[in-house]
């Protein structure tokens, strides 16, 4: 009797686990089904909706670059060279920045190297069809306020046509055409370029003196040389080979380069043209 208590529990225990086993399968079953039948078709999006997401993303990216400026300090430096130069705006009739398309803009040029901080920025909506306009209020060692109107924040330090393009180095001859603001002063920043610029010469003429020496050590070449010691020459490796094969042996044309060359008769040199 004991026994078969036992065999009838074990059997119920098995039929228990056999059932959660079925449960899992039919839940996770009906999760592959859904998620099949979410994905099956195309999802559609109005152009004017999208239109309106991309507004609401990129306002968030550019507000966050904002409040990532705000009571940053750089410098300015007038450009005489400049094609195009940075122009600052007066405050609006407000106090504020002036309203786009609603008041005029008026413009004015700082003609001498200067500092300035970025006090604060100000939003201007033009609706939810329209990418908002975006002002940095700038103020001055002497007080000064002024305005800059940036298209896309977020890429107004990375880009040299933004309205505040931020200095990264030189990259290319028009870089003399250009006006940039600067993160620290200009003169300190040009300073370190030309110390970076001098250590890179100084190395690059300490090896070209180091493999001048090394070359002039090897020594140069004279006929009877076998190849390997052409190879360890001053000659060193010659850019080209051309072999020619005959019954009387192998006859090489060894090509340096500024029509110089080394001609070997079974690997002996035989005729120097340089």
């Amino acid at each position: 009797m004991g026994t078969r208590v036992e065999i009838y529990g074990k059997r119920r225990n098995q039929n228990k686990i056999i059932e959660v086993i079925i449960m899992s399968f039919k839940s996770l079953l009906v999760v592959f089904l859904l998620a099949l039948t979410t994905n099956i078709y195309a999802q559609y999006i109005s152009a004017d909706d999208a239109r309106k997401q991309e507004i609401i993303d990129e306002s968030r990216k550019n507000t966050e670059a904002l409040e990532d400026l705000r009571g940053k300090t750089f410098w300015y430096r007038p450009n005489p060279k400049a094609i195009n130069v940075i122009t600052f705006l007066e405050p609006g009739k407000s106090g504020g920045a002036p309203v786009p398309y609603r008041e005029a803009e008026r413009k004015f040029n700082v003609v001498t190297e200067t500092s300035f901080v970025i006090e604060n920025y100000e939003i201007i909506s033009n609706g939810m069809h329209s990418f908002d306009s975006y002002f940095l209020k700038l103020v001055f060692p002497d007080g000064k306020v002024g305005y800059v109107n940036i298209h896309n924040p977020y890429k107004t330090l990375s880009e040299t046509t933004s309205g505040l393009p931020l200095y990264h180095g030189r990259d290319n001859f028009y870089d003399d055409f250009r006006e940039y603001i600067f993160s620290r002063p200009p003169q300190e920043i040009y300073d370190a370029e030309e110390k970076a610029a001098n250590i890179e010469l100084n190395k690059r003429k300490i090896s070209q003196a180091k493999l001048a020496a090394e070359m002039k050590a090897r020594g140069g070449v004279k006929i009877g040389m076998t190849v390997e010691q052409v190879l360890r020459s001053n000659w060193g490796k010659p850019r080209g080979v051309n072999r020619t094969t005959t019954p009387n042996g192998t006859h090489e044309q060894w090509i340096y380069g500024d029509r110089n060359f080394l001609y070997f008769v079974n690997g002996i040199l035989t005729t120097i043209q340089d």
